[in-house]
């Protein structure tokens, strides 16, 4: 789909939902935080990569990007929107 297959209403809710997303995101740092420490990586590949590394992964508190999200306006589409068809 195109840009012009929005109306301008849509492609700012998608915009605004699109910013939220990666605010939220930005308080949640997933990949960081899932990231081998270079010790497991060296042990990895030491391995000739058939022994998977055993780390201990951080509990990842979701809460301030669930709070940042509840504290946004809705982003869905209003009831009387038409509905879509598929392309």
């Amino acid at each position: 789909m195109a840009a012009a297959d929005f109306s301008a209403a849509e492609l700012d809710r998608l915009q605004r939902a699109g910013r939220l997303l990666l605010e939220a995101e930005d308080r949640l740092p997933v990949l960081k935080t899932i990231a081998w420490d270079r010790s497991h990586a060296e042990a990895f590949f030491a391995s000739g990569e058939s022994e998977l590394p055993d780390p201990v992964y951080p509990r990842v508190d979701p809460e301030p990007s669930l709070e940042r999200i509840a504290a946004q306006p809705a982003v869905a589409p209003e009831a009387d929107a038409s509905p879509r068809r598929a392309v």
